[in-house]
């Protein structure tokens, strides 16, 4: 059996491996996981606003992770995997609230300062220096928000963020772009 230590300092794939195999070490190998990554899903939720209590959402986002047999299959690490996860999660929690879960959602048009009110949790989060960001994110396309906040906070490669929203690598730079104008824009008249 591994030592505890040992697991924590064993590589993302190797930890997701044994867990979805089924080793002895596999429970504990889930725990570091998740606890490397808990806080990393949850600001990610956080940052949404009025999506509530990101509990739900992080837990949907876990369980689909070791649902999931593709391991890391189309994303170059384990965090583009689990990103592309969060980001499909909330995609699916927009639907529900916006009661659109049968039909497409242009999430390039839709933006959460129009779907929902801030909760206070994501208050507490914010500090002064970052409200205003954080407000100009929210102003801005949904598509565009999670690509800035996947290439910047998450700190994706390229090739992971386009996984992640569903899109060609090739348009990603010309949506970047596009991006960051919006965010300026939005910014600029808060």
């Amino acid at each position: 059996m591994a030592d505890g230590n040992v697991l924590e300092q064993t590589d993302d794939a190797e930890l997701l491996r044994m867990w979805r195999s089924g080793e002895p070490e596999g429970q504990r190998a889930s725990r570091v996981l998740y606890h490397r990554y808990k806080q990393l899903v949850t600001r990610f939720f956080l940052s949404k606003g009025g999506s509530g209590d990101p509990a739900d959402l992080v837990a949907q986002t876990f369980a689909e992770l070791f649902r999931r047999n593709d391991a890391l299959v189309e994303v170059e690490s384990f965090r583009g995997l689990l990103m592309t996860i969060a980001v499909r999660v909330f995609y699916a929690h927009l639907r529900k609230r916006t009661k659109r879960c049968r039909e497409e959602v242009d999430f390039s048009e839709l933006c959460l300062s129009r779907l929902c009110e801030p909760s206070p949790s994501s208050g507490v989060h914010r500090r002064h220096a970052l409200e205003r960001l954080s407000e100009a994110l929210r102003d801005i396309p949904v598509e565009s928000q999670l690509l800035i906040e996947l290439k910047y906070f998450a700190q994706l490669s390229d090739r992971d963020v386009a996984h992640a929203l569903q899109i060609p690598c090739s348009t990603l730079p010309s949506r970047h772009r596009r991006a960051l104008r919006e965010l300026r824009s939005a910014a600029s008249l808060g």
